[in-house]
């Protein structure tokens, strides 16, 4: 199976514009049924797009959120996920200590 980009959306459980958003850019990335997308409460206020592990869009200063062509095309120019480094966990980027 191909490896694909992985997204996770950060979003205040709280805040009724930024659960919109959030419905809003789920709905449009369920256009492409390659790409898995798993949502987290996050802190209040805010929207954090990661994928694979890393930050590629979130709330600016001044509350303003990411558009959801912003978020699709880093998705779109995402590179495939590593299957060995990605898990289940949120810590996929936990250093291992050296153990030599």
């Amino acid at each position: 199976m191909k490896d694909v980009a992985h997204v996770t959306i950060r979003r205040c459980p709280t805040c009724n514009n930024i659960r919109e958003h959030t419905a809003h850019v789920r709905e449009m990335l369920r256009g492409d049924p390659t790409v898995p997308v798993q949502i987290e409460d996050g802190a209040k206020g805010e929207f954090t797009v990661l994928i694979n592990g890393r930050v590629v869009a979130k709330t600016q200063p001044d509350g303003t959120l990411p558009t959801e062509a912003l978020i699709l095309d880093a998705v779109r120019q995402a590179e495939p996920a590593e299957s060995s480094k990605m898990g289940n966990d949120r810590c996929s980027n936990t250093l291992t200590p050296n153990r030599t």
